[in-house]
């Protein structure tokens, strides 16, 4: 299932914390919202493998200086994604392309630890204002479609 709801504005938040946003796809800090400083970023337990899987092709990331938040139980991954409207608009496919990479490589992974549970939070900017929606997803890696549908749906807002 996935849960859209309203997201501050990141833009502004990143300025306020002196990172300059890129126009690719980034993995985000799950407490991008609330850390005082970018020194207190800490990303979740699937961003180091997601890093690895994208980076240099698709990914860049929001912040170096983050920390990594302990690996939980086996049963657990989650990763928060920041998606540009620009990017959503004007390379749709680059969008699609990661999250299809992010797909097969849980999908593997569901194989390997099959009662594993997946989160993924999409932060999507809306073309038209720079606002930006979430979009969260719990479930097994077989439902991320929609995921990218609603996705180029906000963006193009």
């Amino acid at each position: 299932m996935i849960v859209v709801s309203e997201y501050l504005h990141v833009a502004d938040r990143a300025a306020e914390l002196g990172i300059r946003l890129s126009d690719e796809i980034a993995v985000m800090p799950d407490n991008f919202a609330n850390a005082p400083t970018r020194e207190d970023f800490v990303h979740g337990a699937g961003a180091a493998s997601v890093r690895l899987l994208l980076e240099g092709n698709i990914l860049t990331r929001m912040s170096h200086d983050a920390r990594h938040a302990a690996q939980g139980a086996e049963e657990d991954w989650h990763i928060t994604l920041f998606a540009p409207s620009r990017l959503a608009r004007l390379s749709p496919e680059r969008l699609a392309a990661a999250l299809r990479e992010i797909s097969d490589h849980l999908g593997a992974m569901a194989k390997a630890f099959p009662r594993r549970k997946i989160a993924l939070t999409l932060i999507v900017e809306r073309g038209s204002d720079c606002s930006c929606k979430r979009l969260t997803y719990e479930g097994d890696v077989s439902s991320l479609g929609p995921l990218l549908d609603k996705a180029l749906a906000i963006a193009g807002e």
